[in-house]
């Protein structure tokens, strides 16, 4: 688990951005040895003397909402859906005020894509969330293109438009009404969005989403405990779907 902290400036400190340290690790909760073994190891991995993956292609998740920075206060983990600017030679971009420049790159909903693409020269966006990019059809068909040598056929160019995720991220509880929200629409014309139950596979809602000024969001109560998959997709069909827990009162 420590292995998969984020090893880029991350932690807002207001003037300055810095990468998570083992101290920091330790006031939220975690354990300070092994945060140190990963950084040492992620030191490792950044070294100019270790040779590069050859013709790597990356292929990254991006139009969801996802946690790119944080503030940690009083042992407190704040998470921030933005990413710091650099420059070219790895300075912090900054206003004429001297305040520092940030912008949302969003992601897979889990990692953020500046993260997920490797510094390869030229990686593929998908809008897809972390779990459904390894098995996607439009991923695969990439996959399928490079491995036979073939013009690959790449996804869409990322437009406004493109569908993200947003349910709650400590899940639900039964018999509480929750916010669903999507992102990339403003109108929810040719928008199709259900939730089921992972286990027996019965739809349990068609929300009805509507407009909220920051896209679309929908009301929803569930009444059973479980694991749910909410899943959603346009016109085109190139599904969007993230998993959520719902459990019952007092647990």
């Amino acid at each position: 688990m420590h292995d998969l902290l984020p090893d880029y400036r991350c932690v807002d400190g207001g003037m300055e951005v810095t990468r998570l340290s083992p101290n920091t690790v330790e006031d939220i909760g975690g354990n300070r040895y092994l945060a140190e073994a990963a950084a040492r190891f992620q030191e490792m991995m950044r070294s100019k003397d270790l040779p590069g993956l050859p013709e790597h292609r990356a292929v990254y998740g991006t139009s969801q909402p996802t946690v790119q920075s944080i503030r940690a206060e009083g042992g407190i983990v704040h998470p921030q859906h933005k990413a710091f600017r650099a420059d070219a030679g790895g300075l912090l971009v900054r206003n004429e005020h001297g305040m520092l420049a940030w912008w949302d790159r969003q992601g897979d909903g889990t990692v953020y894509r500046d993260a997920a693409t490797n510094s390869t020269s030229k990686p593929v966006p998908m809008p897809l969330q972390h779990g459904a990019l390894a098995k996607s059809p439009h991923a695969l068909e990439y996959v399928f293109g490079v491995l036979t040598e073939h013009e690959p056929h790449v996804s869409p160019p990322q437009a406004p438009g493109q569908l993200g995720l947003e349910p709650p991220d400590a899940g639900v509880t039964v018999g509480r009404p929750w916010q669903l929200r999507l992102t990339g629409r403003n109108r929810p014309a040719g928008i199709a969005c259900e939730i089921v139950e992972v286990e027996s596979g019965a739809v349990m809602a068609r929300p009805r989403l509507s407009a909220d000024g920051k896209g679309l969001a929908a009301t929803v109560t569930v009444s059973d405990p479980g694991l749910y998959r909410i899943s959603a997709h346009g016109t085109d069909k190139k599904q969007v779907t993230q998993l959520l827990m719902a459990l019952g009162p007092g647990q």
